[in-house]
């Protein structure tokens, strides 16, 4: 039986250890500025004066049917109180939004990480602060958030609800008046339209009983009647769910005059519950805001709103959440609170190539922040795949996500393994940050090797995350078939059929959607679950590729660079890891040589397998080829193009030359194996679809 271990535990000895200039940049960050430098904001005092506004609306979604983007009915030129906070379309909008008497139902749409609570927050804090605004964090203060395949049921949906917005409404309404003359407003009012007339109708019948004419008074007979009710009503979830909407109602009536401008009730973080939840939570917030005809904003990801709201059969109106750029944040960060602060006599010494230890001061230290902003600001021509391309890797693992983004900066400044000082003084000749010393400080961490856990944002493509599941190749056969597929979408049954031609068991199956619906990567996502435990009955659900999981299979499992990072995180057979110092060059080659030869050998037995009952959509997913195959030519140009450029540095000696030299060769003669090896398995592939083929040709 094999022994199978993770090439990271040659490091166990090995623990994090961040770049002392960043840290000792940070500390003095924190000293001026009160934050660091990459702190996520959403929970900050200082959301105000660091928030970055939206930048120029796009068009970047579909709308459901039916729906339409929110156009402003106010001149918000003059809204800000504070003239010295910026402001872009996305807060105009909703800044107008708060400012009407409308009650509309209204989606705040942006994809995952965009920074939608961050921008609710900070209008909270700015311009909202004249309105009574409710922010229901559903995932935390609900507590509702379930990754198990059974999710709540309804009542237990709205029973949440309610155990959240009840206190708060009773901060509109103090009991006393409720009692009082919000029962007196709502029996004397014509509620026929009024979907709390039939809630209310047993509480009437019974005053008109016992009381007689006097029913309506505010008798003290009359509090008792209507307290039992009130009790009455709350054993009943859907029940109370209408009549917390009553108190909503009367509160803008009688105590706000009527201006529904004046209240807000806000749903964000339904993402990642289970889309079952999501489904009932938005159908009774739906219910919820026609009854109280209060305003309601709900924020949402692209697929949760599709989802959810495909069927409203009502008029909702959309703002699309467009936040800046990650390479923005990022360089906005190191302009505000880097650039500023006062470096003088760091506390930390560094060594360069060749020279002994030295202290770092102000100038050289913000001259390398800002070479390292500098290089992965440049945007460069798209070249061949694999190719180092460090704001190409930052936006393709990050999308449009700022809280990723601000999770990936710090290993960007903070790796043990980040960008170089600049040698020389300030003015004299520079040294260029390289972008292959930037996504290797992005792979490795402060770890100084790739160590994969749930809150990374780098995902590592060759492996499931479970010691129980062994595929190194299932996640990539996956998105490959999402990326060939209509629109990005394959059902659950279709995926299973197709994983199954390469051998794959149900569990690992399961385990690979799991792994790619990881929250904090999001590579694909499902339209009916956050989480499966089986595939059973659950042929219809949809999986569909998301922009990051499309990058990674397209790019990042190309990047010599990435493959090196992770695949010491890949659970292999013992035989197949070596031990050696992550440090050295041909030494980490030399270990992910192993890596690729394992990997290919999966390759070609899983192509065998598919072959013995052939399924001609091979060719329409991965071409007249095998995957394995061109990452190996991939990386063995990219190998060839690092040792090259050693080898032309003049900085090694001559025993690490013959060391690189031999490296490359060797890298070389496994290109030429793979391709002569797997000529018989391509041919076989070509003859799949022959006349397609021809028409192609």
């Amino acid at each position: 039986m094999r022994d199978w271990a993770r090439g990271r535990e040659h490091f166990s000895s090995v623990g994090p250890s961040p770049s002392p200039l960043w840290e000792a940049i940070e500390t003095r960050v924190a000293q001026q500025r009160g934050v660091k430098s990459f702190d996520d904001l959403s929970s900050s005092e200082f959301v105000p004066r660091d928030y970055q506004p939206s930048p120029a609306i796009k068009s970047r979604y579909d709308l459901v049917d039916g729906h339409s983007r929110y156009k402003r009915d106010l001149d918000t030129t003059g809204v800000s109180p504070r003239s010295d906070i910026p402001l872009g379309p996305v807060e105009l909008d909703l800044i107008s939004f708060a400012e009407s008497r409308n009650p509309l139902f209204l989606v705040l749409l942006g994809g995952m990480g965009s920074g939608k609570s961050t921008t609710i927050k900070h209008l909270c804090n700015t311009f909202w602060q004249k309105h009574k605004v409710i922010v229901c964090d559903l995932d935390s203060d609900l507590h509702l958030r379930d990754t198990s395949y059974n999710e709540p049921p309804e009542n237990t949906v709205v029973k949440a609800l309610i155990r959240y917005l009840s206190p708060k409404f009773n901060d509109l309404i103090p009991p006393e008046e409720e009692l009082t003359k919000m029962w007196t407003w709502a029996l004397c009012n014509d509620t026929n339209t009024h979907p709390a007339k039939n809630i209310l109708s047993d509480a009437q019948d019974r005053l008109r009983s016992k009381l007689g004419n006097a029913w309506r008074d505010e008798s003290q007979a009359a509090m008792m009647i209507r307290a039992e009710a009130i009790s009455f009503l709350q054993q009943n979830p859907l029940d109370n769910l209408v009549y917390q909407a009553l108190r909503v109602d009367y509160y803008l009536t009688c105590r706000c005059g009527g201006d529904r401008s004046q209240f807000l009730l806000v749903l964000d973080n339904a993402d990642p519950l289970p889309p079952r939840t999501q489904y009932h939570i938005f159908t009774y917030a739906l219910r919820f805001q026609v009854a109280s005809q209060c305003k309601m904003l709900v924020s949402l990801r692209p697929l949760t709103y599709s989802s959810n709201l495909q069927g409203a059969n009502r008029l909702i109106e959309v703002i699309e959440h467009v936040g800046p750029s990650v390479i923005d944040v990022i360089r906005q960060r190191i302009e505000q609170k880097v650039l500023p602060c006062d470096l003088s006599n760091l506390s930390v010494n560094v060594t360069d190539d060749g020279r002994s230890y030295r202290s770092i001061q102000d100038a050289e230290a913000k001259r390398w922040a800002e070479e390292v902003v500098r290089t992965i600001s440049e945007t460069k021509p798209v070249g061949l795949k694999g190719d180092p391309n460090a704001r190409a890797f930052i936006e393709g693992i990050c999308g449009h996500s700022i809280r990723s983004a601000l999770i990936v900066a710090p290993k960007i400044f903070g790796s043990p393994v980040a960008p170089p000082l600049s040698p020389g003084e300030p003015g004299g000749q520079r040294q260029r940050v390289r972008d292959h010393d930037v996504i290797r400080a992005i792979v490795d961490g402060w770890h100084g090797y790739f160590y994969s856990d749930g809150k990374r944002v780098t995902d590592n493509i060759f492996d499931l995350g479970s010691n129980d599941s062994r595929s190194c190749t299932s996640k990539i056969r996956l998105l490959k078939k999402l990326r060939a597929s209509h629109n990005r979408v394959v059902s659950v049954g279709e995926m299973r059929q197709h994983l199954s031609y390469f051998g794959y068991q149900d569990k690992v199956v399961v385990d690979t959607i799991n792994s790619v619906m990881m929250q904090s990567k999001r590579l694909a996502w499902s339209d009916s679950v956050a989480f499966y435990e089986s595939l059973d009955g659950c042929q219809n659900h949809r999986l569909q590729l998301s922009s990051a999981g499309e990058y990674y299979i397209e790019n990042a499992m190309f990047n010599l660079e990435y493959v090196q990072g992770v695949h010491v995180d890949v659970l292999l057979p013992r035989e197949e890891t070596l031990q050696h110092d992550p440090r050295k060059f041909a030494d980490r080659l030399r270990s992910l040589e192993l890596f690729i030869r394992f990997l290919h050998q999966q390759d070609v037995e899983e192509v065998k397998r598919m072959l013995r009952n052939p399924q001609e959509d091979y060719v329409d997913v991965y071409g007249l080829a095998l995957f394995s195959v061109e990452i190996v030519a991939a990386l063995a140009r990219q190998v060839k193009n690092i040792a090259s450029s050693l080898l032309r540095s003049g900085k090694t000696g001559k025993e690490r030359r013959e060391d690189i030299s031999t490296t490359v060769d060797r890298w070389e003669s496994i290109l030429v194996t793979v391709q002569r090896d797997t000529d018989p398995l391509v041919n076989k592939i070509a003859s799949l679809r022959p006349q397609r083929l021809e028409e192609a040709s």
